[in-house]
């Protein structure tokens, strides 16, 4: 079920499998830093509510041009919440050429025990993964 909609961003839970489900679109471009943090906002506003254990976030389309201050916002305020509100796997779909980027440093997460967040370019890999708990 559709649960948040807006010219930026689509968001759908389904309740039976745990999964919440987030697609950017490209409209994205046009926000600036607190346009984006409001979306973001909104989406933990909806996972508190509804708990999720499993996220896929659709990033491929997401074309606002991330920031070291909003890295630092995403990471010490948006991901301690999702972790504060129970999600247990937060898969990041990405494209390809950014995968690569970010390789390196999730061969090296890896290697922790748990796992929260991990990137995939392929939607299958990434279910998978999320349906590993």
């Amino acid at each position: 079920m559709s649960i948040y909609q807006s010219k930026y961003l689509l968001a759908i839970f389904n309740k039976e499998s745990s999964l919440m489900r987030l697609s950017w679109n490209t409209s994205s471009e046009e926000l600036n830093a607190d346009g984006v943090k409001f979306e973001m906002d909104a989406i933990l506003k909806h996972i508190e509510k509804h708990r999720p254990l499993k996220v896929i976030a659709d990033t491929t389309d997401f074309n606002y041009s991330v920031n070291q201050d909003m890295q630092n916002w995403i990471v010490n305020y948006f991901l301690n919440k999702v972790i504060l509100f129970g999600v247990e796997r937060y898969a990041i779909m990405v494209s390809s050429e950014i995968l690569d980027e970010v390789s390196t440093e999730q061969i090296n997460s890896d290697e922790e025990e748990d796992v929260l967040i991990k990137y995939f370019d392929d939607d299958d890999k990434a279910m998978n993964w999320v349906n590993e708990i």
